[in-house]
């Protein structure tokens, strides 16, 4: 019986073993082989990947992009293995399970380069559209004599800002200690930046850098962060105003000059432009905008930030307003005990014409008798409507709003708007 065991133990290992090879790209598993995917970072790295299960099943090189693919592997639970010169093994903290005709796409894998003292750096050497707002972070393997490292320290393009330390030992971790280095201002947008830490920062100890050590990132481009409205915002107010928010410092005359906003007719909006922190610009049009109107906000690429970088595309968005409608009365629909000297106001939802709301307006008695008196305005979203005598006790009186009632901008109701109310005897 144990000769059997050992010799099906030796056919594993052989069957194993000759499985074991360097896979090509464009793969799609069959029926009873799967395989995993995924990238490594940085791609010039050319590192080298390689698949356990129990045993080294398969490896391969990343390419060009960082990208991998290991194939024609036998269902089962792996681990992965990366190994590339100049930077610290990866070993995945996670197992793979691999079935049958699937592929696995694994997280992006992102290598450290080695170093004597330096562990890691933020943002990652070659990454691209960091924030501008991001800070530098370098970890040390050892407590670093601070000034020698603050002195070997800099930043090109130059950049101002101010040092700080977080030391490990603080949470345990011996005596691991970070650099952080945050901008005076954001980093310029679309910018290619290079750190170099060079060979006279040095540990506690006098230990220093045997070699300059640098990484690069560029930050993001210019970008609108958010707008208000939002993006296909419904039922705005027709009194609202534009708010866009940059994710840098905008030139401002650049901004308004690349601004536009039209109506669904696309005819110009016009208005007053305001600044807020050098990043979020307001336009408050001149009248009110008209209800149930579609409206589209254009910023060009000739929109700059205070360094001269410009919008990469066009930003727009649009959004609708709200119909013309009637938002309450006085009296209130259905009130009874209504003094018989009241006045009856009408709130609308923006700017009305008053000419097209008083020829809209109907008020009458149980038995159909008009009710007449004098119309006043008291702001352009009110109106009153004043008896010119004192009503019937006990009646029932019913006020209509037909559809000819128009705002400012020639919207109407959608509906004729009826309520009624009742006099206390």
């Amino acid at each position: 019986m144990k000769k059997v065991l050992i010799f099906m133990a030796i056919l594993s290992l052989v069957i194993f073993n000759c499985s074991k090879k360097t896979i090509t790209n464009n793969y799609y598993p069959s029926a009873d082989m799967g395989a995993i995917v995924g990238f490594v970072y940085p791609p010039d790295s050319e590192a080298k990947v390689i698949v356990y299960l129990g045993l080294e099943i398969a490896s391969t090189k990343i390419d060009t992009a960082g990208y991998f693919e290991l194939t024609e592997l036998p269902p089962g639970t792996y681990s992965i293995l990366v190994e590339a010169g100049g930077y610290m093994d990866y070993q995945s903290s996670k197992t793979i399970w691999v079935t049958g005709g699937t592929t696995v796409s694994v997280d992006n894998i992102y290598l450290v380069s080695i170093h004597e003292l330096i562990q890691s750096v933020s943002p990652y050497d070659g990454s691209e559209g960091v924030r501008l707002s991001e800070r530098i972070r370098i970890t040390f393997r050892k407590e670093m004599n601070t000034g020698s490292v603050e002195s070997a320290f800099r930043v090109e393009p130059g950049v101002e800002g101010e040092f700080s330390w977080y030391d490990g030992r603080i949470k345990g971790v011996g005596g691991i200690s970070e650099l952080r280095f945050v901008p005076k201002d954001q980093f310029a947008s679309n910018t290619r930046y290079q750190v170099t830490i060079d060979t006279t920062a040095s540990d506690t100890g006098g230990i220093k850098l045997s070699e300059p050590y640098q990484f690069s990132f560029t930050t993001e481009p210019i970008n609108v962060l958010s707008t208000r409205p939002s993006p296909k915002e419904t039922w705005v107010s027709p009194n609202t105003w534009i708010s866009i928010i940059f994710n840098t410092h905008m030139d401002a005359e650049s901004v308004i000059l690349a601004f536009k906003m039209v109506d669904s007719q696309l005819n110009d909006v016009t208005g007053d432009f305001s600044w807020r922190y050098q990043r979020q610009i307001d336009f408050r049009p001149h009248s009110v905008l008209a209800g149930n109107e579609k409206y589209t906000v254009t910023i060009d690429t000739t929109a700059s930030d205070v360094n001269g970088a410009r919008l990469p595309e066009p930003y727009q968005f649009y959004f609708t307003t709200e119909p013309v409608r009637i938002l309450s009365t006085k009296p209130t629909n259905k009130e009874t005990w209504v003094d018989p000297n009241t006045t009856v106001s009408i709130f609308f939802s923006t700017n009305m014409d008053a000419e097209s709301v008083i020829l809209a307006f109907k008020m009458v008695d149980s038995q159909l008798n008009d009710v007449t008196g004098d119309f006043s305005w008291r702001y352009p979203r009110q109106m009153d409507f004043t008896p010119d005598s004192a009503l019937a006790g006990n009646e029932t009186y019913t006020v209509t709003i037909d559809t000819n009632a128009k705002d400012v901008s020639g919207g109407s109701l959608d509906t004729p708007y009826i309520f009624w109310f009742k006099t206390r005897p």
